[in-house]
């Protein structure tokens, strides 16, 4: 009977070693799908970017270039090259009324006329 006792305590202990190590098992495969889900992930975002830097850089070079140079001369303050065409607009003084006017009367009824001229103050 004692022998009984002590190989079911074993087998107790060897079923719990057993068990933890299977839960082990599961929870290091869980932990691994987790991780290569993330890998995944961060694949795609550095995908995105390294295509976002190569846009970056190619806006980089433009910026730097003698063709942009000249464009934003032109564009910001008005300056071209010597194969530029300047068309050269007649200035206009400033006291020039390009739209009509429209004068409007007002017709004050007479009694509104005499009430004026004695409520005046």
């Amino acid at each position: 009977m004692g022998k009984t006792i002590k190989d079911l305590i074993i087998s107790l202990i060897a079923i719990s070693f057993s068990v933890a190590a299977i839960i082990n098992i599961i929870t290091q495969f869980q932990t691994l799908a987790e991780a290569r889900k993330l890998n995944a992930d961060y694949q795609v975002k550095i995908t995105k970017l390294e295509a976002e830097n190569k846009q970056l850089i190619g806006k980089i070079s433009y910026a730097t270039s003698s063709a942009f140079i000249q464009q934003q001369m032109r564009d910001k303050f008005g300056l071209g090259t010597a194969n530029d065409y300047w068309i050269k607009l007649p200035i206009y003084p400033d006291n020039i009324d390009l739209l009509p006017r429209e004068y409007v009367t007002w017709e004050i009824p007479v009694w509104q006329q005499w009430w004026n001229l004695f409520t005046r103050q």
